[in-house]
């Protein structure tokens, strides 16, 4: 944990360095990246067992991104429903998933505007189904995510296709609360053992 938090130290301060505002600002994703990561050991150090209280980690998520990402307006950001107790394996990509998908949402869904974005796990079994919902203009026309130059959305594919899992986006339906946005929805196969907190 000192030591994730150390390399984010050290990020900070590089970024405070440099002139460009696309560098500052790959470096300032690179920080929430590192930041995102650090949020689960903390958690995992205040723990006796190999679990994370994944609600706690995506709520610090959602606090992380409505401060910082939206660079004009307001963005408002909350969770619907609960991730439960998820293994120390799966967590940290997790974690850098959603913060990812969570970024992406503010930053092309929002356009770094004013809007609502919507954190919606479900627990089904042996599932975890995540889904990250913005208020936007929806994807654009003739969009690929296979073809796609976005280092954020290469990242979830990479981390979710390593857990085994799905991953997919798409412009939001009637069923979304919102009514227009688009959704990422990411599922993954989730131990569904017994563990005994005790």
């Amino acid at each position: 944990k000192n030591n994730v938090q150390t390399v984010a130290a050290l990020l900070r301060m590089h970024s405070r360095r440099l002139d460009s505002e696309s560098s500052r600002e790959a470096m300032r994703d690179a920080m929430r990246r590192v930041e995102s990561i650090a949020t689960v050991h903390e958690i995992l150090s205040q723990s006796f067992d190999e679990v994370v209280n994944f609600d706690e980690v995506a709520d610090r998520i959602l606090s992380m991104v409505g401060d910082v990402a939206a660079s004009d307006g307001l963005v408002s950001t909350r969770r619907d429903g609960t991730f439960g107790m998820v293994p120390a394996e799966v967590a940290t990509s997790l974690s850098l998933a959603v913060t990812e998908l969570c970024q992406n949402g503010v930053e092309h869904g929002l356009d770094s505007g004013s809007g609502e974005l919507l954190l919606k796990p479900n627990r089904k079994d042996n599932q975890l189904v995540v889904e990250v919902i913005d208020n936007g203009a929806g994807l654009p026309e003739n969009f690929d995510i296979n073809n796609t130059n976005s280092l954020g959305l290469s990242i979830v594919m990479t981390l979710i296709q390593d857990l085994g899992g799905e991953f997919m986006l798409v412009d939001s339906g009637e069923e979304s609360p919102f009514k227009n946005g688009a959704t990422a929805r990411i599922i993954i196969p989730i131990n569904h053992k017994k563990i005994d907190l005790g």
